[in-house]
């Protein structure tokens, strides 16, 4: 009895520790639920969402290049948003300097759907490359509202 226990609780295992994610969660700052950007678009891309999913960013830079591809479980009421934190009294930046055109984005749709962008300053620090956002592959339902773009673009054309 104590061996099928046991049996039954390593194959449960892997599959309770990659539960989907539902719900609000935090990006950054002071005990965190994920230290990083990097960190939260990679474990939402791994375990993919059961519900509505929010991440609170906290203030701060955020030096990263983020390339969100297509999240399991989105949909029109499982929607994901990435949004300045309520209780910052400063701004969110996700700033990245590209160095090629075949990665020249700060944030990168490639396949996702029902994401949200909210209250977020995107900063492309590259002067030839210089591009905030792009759409890649099949997305469908991004919404971005109250963000702010910069780039450091000093070409001619």
């Amino acid at each position: 009895m104590k061996t099928n226990l046991a049996l039954l609780a390593l194959i449960c295992l892997p599959w309770m520790a990659n539960a989907q994610l539902s719900g609000t969660y935090t990006v950054g700052g002071t005990t965190p639920n994920y230290p990083t950007l990097d960190s939260a678009v990679n474990h939402l891309e791994a375990v993919g969402v059961s519900g509505a999913v929010t991440f609170n960013i906290r203030q701060g830079t955020y030096s990263t290049q983020v390339q969100l591809d297509s999240v399991q479980g989105t949909s029109s009421s499982n929607t994901v948003t990435f949004k300045s934190d309520p209780a910052n009294t400063s701004d969110v930046w996700i700033q990245y300097s590209a160095s090629s055109s075949s990665a020249n984005f700060v944030w990168k749709f490639n396949g996702s759907d029902h994401i949200r962008l909210l209250n977020l300053k995107f900063r492309s620090l590259g002067t030839s490359y210089s591009r905030n956002i792009e759409f890649g592959l099949l997305t469908d339902d991004i919404v971005i509202d109250s963000c702010t773009f910069y780039n450091g673009y000093s070409g001619t054309s």
